[in-house]
C-alpha cells in the first residue's frame, strides 16, 4: 500500500502532462483531487476541507498541486488558540526517469516552527516522500 499512493499520483499526474483536452483535463484534475483527498491528513487539527489547485508546464515537463488547508493550534493546557493557514506544493518533474515528486510547505509559520515541522511530518508520510 505504500507505493500505491505514489503510484496513483505519478500516474495521473503523466496523464495530465499529456492531455490537452481540456474536459479530458478537468476529469483527471478531479481524479487527482479524489487521491489526494484520500491521502492527505485529516483531523487533529487540520480541521478544514482541503483545497486545490492544478497548474501543467508542457514546456518544462514540470506538474504541481497547490494544496491549501489550516491548522487549529493548542496551547499546552490542549485548548484552541488560533489557526494557521498554509499550503503545501506537490511538484511533479516528469523529466526524470522516475517522475521525482517533491513538496514544500508554505504558510506563517514565523514563530510556529513546531507547528511548520508536525504539519511536514505528517504531511511527507502522507505522501510516501522522502
Amino acid at each position: 500500500m505504500e507505493n500505491k499512493i505514489n503510484i496513483d499520483i505519478l500516474n495521473t499526474a503523466q496523464a495530465m502532462q499529456t492531455v490537452c483536452n481540456s474536459a479530458e483535463y478537468a476529469s483527471m484534475s478531479a481524479a487527482m483531487e479524489s487521491t489526494l483527498r484520500g491521502v492527505l491528513p485529516h483531523g487533529d487539527g487540520i480541521d478544514s476541507e482541503w483545497r486545490f489547485e492544478f497548474k501543467r508546464n508542457c514546456r518544462t515537463g514540470l506538474s504541481t498541486v497547490c494544496c491549501f488547508n489550516q491548522f487549529h493550534r493548542k496551547n499546552n493546557d490542549d485548548k484552541y488558540i488560533g489557526w494557521v493557514y498554509f499550503g503545501v506544493t506537490i511538484c511533479i518533474d516528469h523529466r526524470t526517469e522516475d517522475d521525482k515528486i517533491d513538496f514544500k510547505m508554505t504558510g506563517k509559520f514565523t514563530n510556529r516552527q513546531d507547528t511548520k515541522k508536525l504539519l511536514y511530518e505528517r504531511i511527507r508520510k502522507s505522501l510516501n516522500t522522502l
